[in-house]
């Protein structure tokens, strides 16, 4: 198959750049779908969502690429009220028609997903084609959006190669605990999603001490981070005989430029003590007290894996 180069005008022949190769030239500028700017959604008096001006990355799946669709701002259809004794979730989302591909227009509209009432309020799906917006909680009784609020932010879409920021953040607040030597443990852990490899800087900070210790004597332990069940790197602390039983050090250790792959990944920090000399069980605590930061896991983005 030829094609032919963004910015290459049709010949006599029809030869030079499609719509097609266009909405694959923009999917390879952004990492995935998702707001760009503006699209706000707010409330009104009736049931009805306001949508502001703005734009969004969206696209009709990965064999027909990606369209940035501009909305120059209005309201949603009117959906129904929420008669029920439980609270909703309505999806307010954007979308771009094709009528090459058997849309009735050319035309981006937004459209609105309305929930089913219950206690836990789950979100519903909306089409495949779609950019959600906003996830808005409706409150039972409710008989205009004015009474909703936001239930959850949506993501952003992401230039290729830009910065995702901080993915994971989880900390241990919890009281003092002790670990036996040898038996790891999982402190904090969470799930982060990138839409292309990237690299990522894992930082750990622990707040612990050794325990069961005799008197003068040294002991040990070790902080480990894992990726998908699979430890990654480990890190060994040593507590000198003049640190004494039960004092608290904050020791912070980091991992940067490691590669994962497109996808979810679970990542968790695991503390132990060691088996080996200088042998010991550690303890840990959490943040809040005397001023302890606590254990806490942080993982940043750091670009685009080449």
């Amino acid at each position: 198959m030829d094609s032919t180069a963004l910015g290459v005008r049709q010949d006599a022949d029809g030869n030079g750049t499609t719509d097609v190769a266009m909405r694959h030239i923009l999917a390879a500028q952004w990492a995935n779908t998702g707001v760009i700017d503006g699209l706000a959604v707010t409330g009104g008096t009736t049931m009805a969502y306001k949508v502001s001006a703005g734009t969004a990355v969206c696209s009709k799946g990965p064999s027909d690429g990606r369209v940035l669709a501009w909305w120059p701002g209005g309201t949603t259809d009117v959906v129904a009220a929420n008669p029920a004794s439980n609270p909703r979730t309505d999806v307010v989302y954007v979308y771009s028609n094709d009528m090459t591909q058997g849309d009735p227009d050319n035309l981006v509209h937004v459209g609105v997903a309305v929930g089913t009432a219950s206690v836990t309020a789950p979100a519903p799906s909306i089409p495949t084609y779609a950019t959600p917006l906003a996830y808005m909680r409706v409150p039972s009784g409710a008989t205009n959006t004015q009474q909703t609020t936001l239930a959850q932010p949506v993501g952003n879409a992401i230039p290729y190669g830009g910065s995702l920021g901080l993915l994971l953040d989880k900390v241990y607040t919890g009281g003092y605990q002790i670990i036996q030597a040898g038996a790891p443990r999982v402190i904090v852990a969470g799930t982060v999603t990138v839409q292309t490899r990237r690299l990522v800087d894992v930082g750990m900070s622990v707040t612990w001490c050794p325990s069961g210790l005799s008197a003068g004597a040294t002991g040990s332990g070790y902080v480990d981070w894992t990726l998908d069940g699979v430890v990654i790197r480990t890190f060994r602390k040593m507590f000198p005989w003049f640190q004494g039983e039960n004092a608290f050090t904050c020791d912070y250790f980091e991992d940067t430029a490691y590669e994962v792959a497109k996808g979810s990944h679970t990542v968790q920090l695991r503390l132990w003590g060691s088996t080996s000399a200088p042998a010991g069980n550690v303890g840990y605590t959490g943040a809040g007290g005397a001023g302890w930061p606590g254990v806490r896991l942080t993982v940043k983005d750091g670009g685009v894996a080449d």
